[in-house]
């Protein structure tokens, strides 16, 4: 039992350094205050989430105004070589934009997974199993989602689900078509988003770009499924969406290399044998960690 914990520990840690959870599989929970809500913690996970966006729009600010202001100048007196070299060889708007695009690869089922969470909710029933009108939240029965000490959370989880889950994959997956690319032209979008979309496109074959958006799509509906319905129905659709995914790639070959068709082909049956195995496990910590798992592999 100790070999097989120590392995879960070990394998959360893996994957969650890919979704910016870097020390919450080592250390014991920490509580910041004895008032503190859930709902206020998630808030946290939004704030580590977007924090290397933070950091990606400071760099932006800070080489803008090097050329301007004495004082950015000071402070990047020690990094002047650095920062010569870096403006010489690179072009500044493509390196902000693949920043941009990395951060979306590591935060996006964060983010994603943040937003449900906000998002759930669970009806009440009364003795004669008779639905009640109110609807709670479904990770505190006493927050009403209708109220308005939750309305703030849900606007802020509906604004992030759309500016940084639903909008990437619908450029990733619009962006292919020549008509959706005029539109861009016509209001002057066209050069930042080629270069935000050939960052993910860039390793699949020119007519199988719409893998990119494939990839986000499974991620969302996975995630979707399992906010929303039962276990047992999650691990079905789970599995249906993973050997689809499969057959698609062994059919398509999506990838300008072949060893990369073979890495996808081989971590899709991975994950569908990891799911097989946690759905007929009897362990009930088994079934709840796998999905988990899964949903933030990057």
């Amino acid at each position: 039992m100790g070999y097989c914990l120590i392995w879960i520990l070990f394998v959360n840690a893996l994957y969650g350094v890919w979704n910016l959870d870097f020390f919450r599989s080592f250390y014991k929970p920490l509580c910041l205050h004895p008032n503190i809500t859930y709902q206020q913690v998630l808030i946290l996970d939004y704030a580590v989430a977007v924090y290397p966006l933070l950091l990606i729009f400071i760099t932006y600010i800070l080489v803008k105004l090097h050329d301007n202001f004495a004082v950015v100048v000071w402070l990047w007196r020690p990094f002047h070589k650095c920062l010569v070299l870096f403006r010489k060889q690179w072009n500044i708007q493509s390196y902000l934009i693949n920043a941009f695009t990395t951060f979306i690869v590591l935060s996006y089922v964060k983010i994603l997974n943040v937003s449900f969470q906000f998002l759930t909710f669970s009806q009440a029933f009364n003795m004669t199993h008779a639905r009640v009108g109110k609807v709670y939240w479904y990770y505190d029965g006493r927050v009403d989602m209708t109220s308005r000490d939750h309305l703030p959370y849900l606007i802020l989880a509906l604004s992030m689900l759309l500016l940084f889950n639903i909008f990437p994959l619908l450029i990733l997956a619009l962006y292919p078509f020549k008509c959706f690319q005029k539109l861009l032209c016509c209001v002057k979008l066209q050069l930042t988003l080629q270069i935000f979309t050939d960052t993910f496109h860039g390793c699949y074959k020119d007519k199988m770009r719409h893998f990119a958006a494939l990839y986000l799509a499974v991620r969302f509906l996975n995630l979707l499924f399992l906010s929303t319905v039962h276990y047992s129905l999650y691990f079905k659709t789970a599995q249906l969406m993973f050997v689809v995914t499969l057959a698609l790639v062994a059919m398509c070959r999506p990838y300008k290399k072949k060893w990369s068709n073979y890495v996808d082909m081989t971590m899709l049956t991975a994950l569908i044998c990891m799911s097989t195995f946690s759905y007929f496990s009897t362990d009930v910590t088994d079934q709840a960690f796998y999905p988990r798992m899964l949903v933030r592999i990057p």
